[in-house]
């Protein structure tokens, strides 16, 4: 197991289910004992959501009425891991309390990814594969696609924002306070909300935007709230790296936008709509898919978007 104290008084492991194998990763484990897990990040807030744990775990438990297990990540991505882990061992309500980080990963680890290849027809090119049917040459590309398929369809998903920011807590119009989204979960009624599946495709240098060769094809990512291309999505890159010297985050975003803005050039875009019906290939500064309203630091950027 892996430990680490918050302070003197309270320790946590993560998690307590989950047993860490030889090569690191977590293996599901243990016993189920409930179907509520809290899915916490206890450096939220600015270490706020640590440091005030007892006190809130305290809030928490009175107001659902029972002992929920608690896993608390430790660093980026454990809240995908932590979520596939519970849900593959049976418990149905999956509450991420942090910010936004910690609450997009949770949501990733709702779905699992198998890797599925199909072959279609095309033109001739690199790592295309030729076949001889009935005398005349078929051309067929292989195609891997990841698909996205939910871990327990049954399961829910509540969020407690305790970050910084809370992006997607305002897009949702949910309350502020910890206590009123407790009371929220247990009086109110789940809704089914959209999420956006967002992909990266790797082109070699040698590639032309044109050549439909791809090199390398990440796992997508799901996106509750929306997904950036272009200068917002470098700030935000710079952002996170100067983070690291500068534990400010208004500071990090005020000097990642100077360094950034003056120097970006806009990028050849192309867009594909409707299964590659539609395309348009052009320049492109900026682009955003809102599934919310709202983008980091409450800028409104899609008024008419509604997550539902």
């Amino acid at each position: 197991m892996l430990s680490k104290g918050i302070n003197s008084r309270y320790r946590y492991s993560v998690p307590d289910m989950l047993d860490e194998s030889a090569d690191g990763s977590y293996q599901s484990g243990g016993e189920n004992n409930g179907d509520t897990v809290l899915v916490v990040n206890p450096s939220s807030g600015s270490g706020a959501t640590g440091k005030n744990w007892d006190n809130l775990y305290v809030q928490i438990k009175n107001i659902l009425g029972e002992s929920p297990k608690v896993a608390f990540t430790k660093k980026s991505g454990d809240g995908i891991i932590l979520t596939r882990g519970f849900l593959k061992n049976g418990f149905k309500n999956i509450v991420a309390i942090g910010g936004d980080g910690l609450i997009n990963e949770v949501a990733n680890g709702f779905f699992s990814i198998p890797v599925k290849e199909e072959r279609r027809k095309g033109r001739v090119g690199k790592d295309t594969n030729v076949s001889i049917n009935d005398g005349a040459s078929e051309v067929h590309e292989e195609e891997i696609q990841h698909v996205l398929e939910p871990v327990n369809p049954n399961a829910f998903m509540a969020i407690m924002p305790c970050g910084t920011r809370n992006v997607i807590a305002k897009s949702l119009d949910l309350p502020s306070q910890l206590e009123d989204c407790c009371q929220r979960i247990v009086n109110g009624n789940p809704v089914k909300i959209d999420v956006i599946s967002a992909a990266v495709t790797r082109i070699s240098e040698n590639d032309t935007i044109d050549s439909n060769i791809v090199s390398e094809l990440d796992s997508p990512r799901i996106f509750l709230n929306a997904a950036e291309i272009g200068v917002g999505a470098e700030i935000i890159d710079r952002s996170k790296k100067i983070r690291d010297t500068v534990k400010s985050r208004i500071l990090s975003t005020i000097t990642s936008m100077i360094a950034t803005i003056p120097t970006y050039s806009s990028n050849v875009c192309e867009i594909s709509v409707d299964e590659g019906r539609k395309k348009l290939i052009t320049t492109m500064t900026m682009a955003v898919v809102a599934n919310g309203r709202y983008l980091g630091g409450g800028f409104m950027a899609a008024a008419k978007a509604h997550i539902s």
